[in-house]
């Protein structure tokens, strides 16, 4: 395996910590923890998490690495970012003008004048989930 390929980590809701390399223990340091392909990552967390039930906090969960979240965000960078004036965003010439794939960025301003941007990859293809 590759290095570039192991860039999930394992995070232990029941001891509070990370695994490390090679599912030896378990660490408080994020640098220290194990970098796994996501086939051992799913794996760990199907077996931990085998028995619980449905809407209890998973035993384990998996999440990419510090470094695989960076390299991921710079990617999305580079895709170009649509935005609509404010109160477009019901419009159907707005949504008419985005293809799929295409960053879009809608910024929430509440009451208490707060504001929250978020952005997103469009989509209108349903997500394939593994069976």
């Amino acid at each position: 395996m590759s290095d570039q390929e192991r860039i999930w980590l394992v995070w232990s809701n029941e001891h509070g910590e990370w695994w490390r390399p090679g599912q030896m223990g378990y660490t408080r340091c994020i640098g220290a923890a194990g970098r796994y392909i996501l086939e051992e990552a799913k794996e760990i967390c199907d077996h931990a998490n085998a028995f619980q039930d449905e809407g209890e906090i998973p035993n384990e969960v998996m999440l990419l690495s510090p470094e695989a979240s960076k390299a991921l965000m710079d990617a999305c960078a580079t895709i170009p970012v649509t935005e609509f004036p404010a109160g477009e965003l019901d419009a159907a010439p707005c949504l008419a003008s985005l293809n799929e794939g295409d960053r879009i960025r809608i910024t929430i301003i509440r009451e208490d004048g707060s504001s929250e941007t978020l952005e997103a990859l469009y989509q209108t293809k349903p997500r394939q989930h593994d069976a």
